[in-house]
């Protein structure tokens, strides 16, 4: 699974178990903040298919 080098997570797996058979199993994602500053999203004005959104 990617995982941005700026981002501290943290993914556990926990599993629900019947008869040796795992039924259920959630990941939950604990976010601790970020290692440094989430990248600005720049706009991309180039092409055609962004004619209409540019204002």
């Amino acid at each position: 699974m990617y995982k941005p080098q700026y981002l501290n997570i943290v993914r556990t797996t926990k599993s629900a178990y019947g008869n040796n058979i795992a039924y259920f199993k959630k990941t939950i994602v604990t976010h601790y903040g970020y290692k440094w500053g989430a990248p600005v999203k720049k706009e991309n004005k180039s092409g055609r298919h962004f004619l209409g959104k540019i204002k």
